[in-house]
């Protein structure tokens, strides 16, 4: 754990190499730009399916990962590593990264067919419209090939999109319930629960988290 040492990208170059031999990295708070996050990105996917390579979860909180104008290069190499079949990664921290809208719509973009099954956006604000019916994030959650079961926003966020991210995930799970022939005939839906007078279904459990922030947690 790497976390609140001043590296920068300087010092990441001396790092990168021995990072996959890891399974848990924390890379929080190190003065990392997008400059180190496109690095990691190449290395990693010149990295997979190699022997020794063991990262899963990957935290790279609290460093300034924008860029600047109208691009998005580094996080949209560093997402599209995770659609590849070898990708190792399962968790990722992006948590105030001041990732900007381009950022976000390639983070949104890569969910489908991703190997995440957590993804924590603390701090990131993402448009309330995409987590409406329709919108970039409810489609993305929704897709059938989309593995997420816990997506992580703030609470400030949380009262708007809650009930969408909910029906997104509850959508997609039903559908892959269906689709393997259980839950024919009448009754009340196994798993099924209610949370602020709503019905949840599939284990789509909604978590208050310290810090006044919530977690949706779709298991």
């Amino acid at each position: 754990d790497l976390a609140g040492n001043c590296m920068k990208d300087s010092g990441f170059d001396i790092f990168c190499p021995a990072l996959f031999a890891v399974k848990d990295v924390g890379l929080d708070n190190t003065g990392l730009t997008h400059t180190s996050l496109a690095q990691l990105a190449a290395s990693l996917q010149n990295s997979m399916g190699a022997r020794g390579v063991r990262i899963d979860t990957l935290r790279i909180a609290r460093n300034d990962l924008s860029e600047v104008g109208e691009v998005a290069s580094s996080i949209t190499a560093f997402m599209g590593l995770t659609r590849g079949r070898q990708c190792t990664l399962r968790h990722v921290y992006l948590d105030h990264t001041r990732l900007q809208p381009l950022q976000l719509n390639a983070v949104v973009a890569a969910l489908p067919s991703c190997s995440l099954t957590t993804l924590s956006c603390h701090g990131l604000s993402f448009p309330n419209d995409w987590a409406f019916p329709g919108g970039k994030l409810y489609l993305a959650l929704s897709d059938p090939t989309c593995s997420v079961k816990r997506f992580n926003v703030d609470r400030g966020q949380g009262s708007e999109v809650f009930d969408k991210i909910c029906k997104a995930i509850k959508l997609r799970d039903a559908s892959m319930y269906k689709g393997k022939g259980k839950g024919a005939g009448k009754g009340k839906a196994p798993g099924r629960t209610n949370f602020g007078g709503r019905a949840l279904a599939m284990g789509v459990t909604p978590e208050r988290a310290n810090g006044g922030t919530y977690s949706f947690n779709f298991r």
